[in-house]
């Protein structure tokens, strides 16, 4: 686990501005998505053929859109084929 203060990343930001390598800006804008991409062909593994689970009948993906006060813009994912996806 890693952890760190609020004062050391604030002396960092500022020792990259006076290095010319950081500039400021604000995010003015997050969207997020759900989406369940379905499967042609349901998928089976070890634990469907002992009954502890269904088979996978889709893909749960999350997208994150950022957009900054400076106009840049960016997109992230994240997916879950088992645990933590929806339903």
């Amino acid at each position: 686990m890693v952890t760190t203060t609020h004062t050391t990343v604030q002396a960092e930001v500022q020792a990259a501005q006076q290095a010319g390598e950081a500039t400021l800006d604000t995010i003015s804008w997050i969207r997020l998505s759900s989406v369940a991409l379905p499967l042609s062909t349901p998928i089976s593994d070890a634990k469907v053929l002992t009954g502890r689970q269904k088979p996978m009948t889709e893909v749960a993906f999350l997208f994150a859109e950022i957009g900054t006060a400076d106009g840049h813009q960016g997109i992230g994912f994240s997916y879950s084929k088992r645990a933590g996806g929806p339903g």
